[in-house]
Order: structure tokens, then C-alpha cells, then sequence
């Protein structure tokens, strides 16, 4: 019979149908696989990528204030250390941190430090000026006054000969 169909022109059914679905969904699946590992790698190293955020929602930069004691807040994100003038701050769990400070009158620099898991370091300053009131000025002047009225060069003289 084999013969028969050589001698006819008519070929034996290939197995090549057959295996063809079957490299096909090899292909397929090595695809799927390869693109999900690439997916979760992208996933996880966007810690490392994008490094950490810092939104400062109270004081804003170069803004005026009348009361002496300041509360400094906002939102840190993907930090591991953060730090208000050099001093060390924590954050709760969503990010947020709420920091009080003291000002003098006039022109403060606030800055703001954090650091991601990484050892990156990002920075943000802020210039808040104090506008303090009169009386508050003019105690502290009085304040201040007896202190350099003591330590002009004549009375500083004298007291150093009592001695």
C-alpha cells in the first residue's frame, strides 16, 4: 500500500501539524514567563528609580509669618532618614510629618534633608520670614540693651580694674 501511494504522487500525512501547536504554545508560554519576570523587576527596582519624594505643605517658600513658633508639615515618601535643621524627624506610616520649630525675627532658613534606603540624598530649603510684632521687638531690644550697654569699651575697662 505504501508503496501504491508513492507510485500515485500522493504523500504520507507529515507529523509537522502535530508538533506545531506544541512549539507554538512552548514559544507562547517562554514569552509569558520572560515578560512577567521583566514586569516584577520593573515593579521592584521603582524604589530605586524614582528615590524618595519630599512635599512641604506648610510653610511655603518665601512666605510671611506673624507668630514666632512654626509648624512645618508634609508628606515623605520612600525615605528612610529624614531631618528638619540637622535635627532628626520621623514620619507615621502614610508618610506624613508634622514638625514644630522657633523662629527669630526677620529672615530663617529652614532646610529639609532626606535620604532614601539607597544612600540617596535630596534637600529642600525654605526661606520663611517672621514678621514679629512691635511689642515682641521691643522686649527684645530691652532685653538685649543691657548686655551691650555693659559691654562698651569704658564700663568693660572699669570693671576689669576693679577686679
Amino acid at each position: 500500500m505504501i508503496l501504491g501511494r508513492l507510485l500515485a504522487g500522493i504523500p504520507k500525512k507529515a507529523s509537522l501539524p502535530n508538533t506545531m501547536p506544541r512549539t507554538f504554545l512552548k514559544k507562547a508560554a517562554f514569552i509569558l514567563i520572560a515578560c512577567l519576570v521583566f514586569g516584577y523587576a520593573a515593579f521592584q527596582s521603582q524604589n530605586l528609580i524614582l528615590g524618595a519624594e519630599l512635599d512641604v505643605a506648610s510653610p511655603r517658600n518665601d512666605s510671611t509669618v506673624t507668630e514666632s513658633l512654626l509648624t512645618v508639615s508634609g508628606t515623605a515618601i520612600r525615605v528612610s532618614k529624614i531631618s528638619l535643621d540637622g535635627r532628626q524627624i520621623f514620619t507615621d506610616k502614610a508618610g506624613l510629618f508634622s514638625e514644630e520649630i522657633l523662629l527669630a525675627p526677620g529672615p530663617n532658613i529652614i532646610h529639609l534633608d532626606i535620604e532614601d534606603r539607597f544612600g540617596k540624598k535630596k534637600s529642600k530649603s525654605l526661606l520663611v520670614m517672621y514678621d514679629a510684632p512691635e511689642g515682641a521687638q521691643a522686649s527684645q531690644t530691652a532685653s538685649t540693651s543691657p548686655q551691650t550697654a555693659s559691654s562698651t569699651p569704658g564700663s568693660a575697662s572699669s570693671s576689669i580694674n576693679s577686679l
